[in-house]
């Protein structure tokens, strides 16, 4: 008996070891993509999922395009040792393309694309309409949210760094 908790206890202290310590669960960040009251402006927002943390760099990148597909204006922010970014783009009935790119204190990194279409849903009264597409799961997925609801997603983790 005593020497099952003795092996119980070394057990505990040794796993963590041989998992190669992954992430831990607070450093898991977010994406929130939502439409302000008035439906004037897209507010895109990346923070830890689980409570406050403070990441060693948050890159947001939200890009409108035109209908050929072509950068016609982007936001780019970059914060070091920040808890979290957020961006606010004026709403038009456009497409945009969202990239997030997060490095926590372990030198994990977490990576994301996202693209948005705003558009006027004749099926659902003419409501606002935001839909959201997945280019880095090679899907035909389409998510849709009509505000005031937000779009949610958490930001896998895609490896470390040196």
């Amino acid at each position: 008996m005593f020497a099952a908790i003795i092996v119980l206890v070394i057990l505990i202290f040794i796993t963590p070891g041989l998992m190669g310590h992954p992430p831990s669960i607070v450093s898991l960040p977010i994406l929130i993509v939502g439409v302000t009251p008035d439906q004037t402006n897209l507010t895109v927002y990346v923070a830890g999922s689980v409570q406050a943390y403070l990441y060693d760099r948050i890159t947001l990148n939200v890009t409108r395009l035109n209908a050929a597909n072509q950068s016609v204006a982007w936001t780019n922010v970059s914060e070091a040792y920040t808890y979290t970014v957020e961006v606010k783009v004026r709403l038009n009935l456009t497409y945009w393309h969202i990239h997030v790119w997060l490095r926590d204190q372990q030198k994990n990194y977490f990576e994301y694309n996202l693209t948005v279409r705003a558009f006027v849903d004749r099926n659902n009264n003419y409501h606002l309409t935001l839909a959201f597409t997945f280019p880095d799961d090679n899907s035909t997925t389409v998510v849709t949210r009509v505000p005031p609801d937000d779009f949610r997603v958490a930001i896998p983790r895609r490896g470390s760094l040196p």
